[in-house]
């Protein structure tokens, strides 16, 4: 029974030797009461994941996995601001469905008057309501961040989709032919092996 007590008792001092040194070992036990929170969050997510059976959905999670990788390593401004957006869509999602209070112990306290009688929950209404205001003014900082190239880019389709009828983008190609011409910038023959080029030719001897 002693020896027992014994192997089992250098065991649990062995689990607590620190492995890479005295200040990791320091930095972890700063870290360990918050530790097993997040380590329990990612688990419920992974096994939640783990339960889709759906091959569409592992599918593209994985194309998005490597599109981002491939992504930051081409163009890493591309990259960033798609995190941007991402991050944007979570704040918005976020704003939407929690710190409003909505749920069913806020509606619970706010019906009861319990938010007036007891100050914890009164300050953790507050709380809520405070979360909600710094999400939205975060989002509003993101949208304010990239409205400019949004509304350029809405712009140019707009005025795409005016302007840039088919009549129209065949007169800009010819205009942007001649002018090429003119800057002696294309050969002859070229020119007129073009389609359009050789229907005006025929229009002009039928003319004359």
């Amino acid at each position: 029974m002693v020896e027992k007590k014994t192997i089992s008792r250098s065991l649990f001092e062995f689990k607590r030797v620190p492995l890479y040194g005295v200040e990791d070992d320091r930095r972890w036990k700063m870290m360990s009461p918050r530790y097993p929170s997040l380590l329990f969050h990612h688990e419920l997510k992974s096994k939640r994941i783990k339960k889709i059976k759906s091959k569409t959905y592992h599918r593209l999670k994985n194309k998005d996995l490597k599109n981002s990788s491939l992504g930051a390593l081409i163009d890493p401004e591309m990259a960033k601001e798609e995190a941007m957006r991402q991050e944007a869509k979570r704040v918005e999602e976020r704003v939407t469905l929690k710190h409003k209070n909505t749920g069913k112990w806020a509606k619970r306290m706010l019906s009861r008057g319990l938010n007036v009688k007891y100050d914890g929950t009164k300050a953790a209404i507050a709380k809520q309501l405070q979360m909600n205001a710094n999400l939205s003014r975060k989002m509003n900082s993101m949208r304010d961040g990239s409205s400019s190239d949004v509304r350029d880019d809405e712009e140019e389709l707009r005025d795409s989709s005016d302007e840039d009828t088919p009549s129209r983008l065949i007169a800009k190609a010819k205009e942007k032919t001649l002018k090429a011409l003119e800057d002696d910038e294309l050969p002859n023959v070229v020119l007129m092996s073009l389609p359009f080029m050789a229907r005006a030719i025929k229009k002009e001897k039928r003319g004359s």
